[in-house]
């Protein structure tokens, strides 16, 4: 019996030498950087900018605001507000205040900080003055439509209350 041996000279060449295997780790490395590359681009392009701030002093600030809700809880005043679309991005903001017995709050001051809470910038003020029976209202024109947060303060009868409502704004 006679074994033979693969003498051609190619053969004897093309032996494995192992030298690919440092490229797989760089090539590895590469994909890992571009991915990471691509995900901070979408992450810097998508940001809103909205940030809080000082949330360590808002945080100890916690049990002052859970008081603060519980006063108003025991005062009893009841507030509605509501918004009646007038044309597009726009209407009115209506707000209805009464006391615990059910008595109209008259000559309050009202103001309205309407806020975006998905993007910095858009945010405005409004005055609502006092129409009668406990009614206060004023047009309102949206920057954008979407969902708008209306921080409401009510000054008058010796108190202040304070709260907070989300609308929402279409376009038509």
């Amino acid at each position: 019996m006679t074994v033979s041996a693969n003498t051609h000279p190619k053969a004897r060449t093309q032996a494995r030498t192992g030298r690919w295997i440092p490229w797989t780790f760089v090539g590895m490395f590469g994909v890992i950087l571009a991915v990471n590359g691509i995900m901070v681009a979408v992450a810097f392009d998508t940001w809103s900018g909205l940030s809080t701030a000082e949330p360590y002093r808002r945080g100890l600030a916690y049990n002052s605001q859970l008081a603060e809700i519980e006063r108003q809880e025991k005062l009893g005043w009841q507030v509605s507000l509501g918004f009646a679309p007038g044309g597009p991005g726009a209407g009115e903001l209506r707000l209805r205040a009464v006391d615990k017995a059910g008595r109209p709050i008259l000559g309050a001051t009202v103001t309205a900080r309407i806020v975006r809470p998905v993007a910095q910038g858009a945010d405005f003020t409004v005055a609502l003055p006092g129409r009668g029976k406990g009614l206060y209202s004023a047009a309102v024109r949206f920057p954008k439509p979407g969902l708008w947060e209306v921080r409401y303060r009510i000054r008058g009868a010796g108190e202040t209350v304070t709260a907070a409502h989300r609308i929402k704004v279409e376009v038509r």
